[in-house]
């Protein structure tokens, strides 16, 4: 697979996974070698449904599956100060679905805060932000997008990853 395919799918992967954020609840505590098989197990789910059967994927309503999964949590406040406020929770749950919604609403007083979590702790949590930069045409968000795009590509080069989709 030469270099070109394997970015496209990394960046197609990144773009797609995020619906799956139960995958990558614990990866605070993760070794680098446990993201990488993670992060390997989406891409390849996320390229094969990608270029599979394209027809049967429906249009989701992100907006209210965010706020959903907030409200199962005691949040009804969907405000931006509340999310904005919910950024800096111990939560990741809190973090991850703030960050979500503050990326599908496109809110973009929100943007400096979102820049500041693409250094958080939590891998899913920079991915969270980066994904919600990139639905704003913000260029952090394209540098995370290029920044994760290379560390998965160097892993494949590497052997780390050794096919994707196997």
């Amino acid at each position: 697979m030469n270099n070109k395919k394997v970015i496209y799918v990394i960046v197609i992967a990144i773009l797609g996974f995020f619906s799956t954020s139960e995958l990558f609840a614990n990866t605070d505590t993760q070794s680098l070698e446990e993201q990488s098989q993670v992060v390997e197990t989406s891409v390849s789910s996320t390229a094969r449904s990608r270029l599979g059967n394209r027809s049967s994927r429906r249009k989701k309503d992100m907006k209210a599956i965010y706020k959903s999964r907030l409200k199962k949590k005691g949040i009804n406040d969907y405000s931006v100060s509340s999310l904005t406020a919910l950024l800096d929770d111990d939560c990741f749950d809190f973090k991850y679905n703030a960050i979500m919604l503050l990326g599908e609403m496109k809110e973009y007083s929100a943007i400096s805060k979102l820049q500041n979590k693409l250094n958080d702790p939590i891998f899913s949590v920079r991915l969270a932000a980066t994904r919600a930069l990139l639905q704003m045409d913000n260029r952090k968000g394209v540098a995370n997008l290029v920044k994760f795009s290379h560390i998965v590509s160097a892993d494949v080069e590497d052997g780390k990853i050794k096919e994707l989709g196997h």
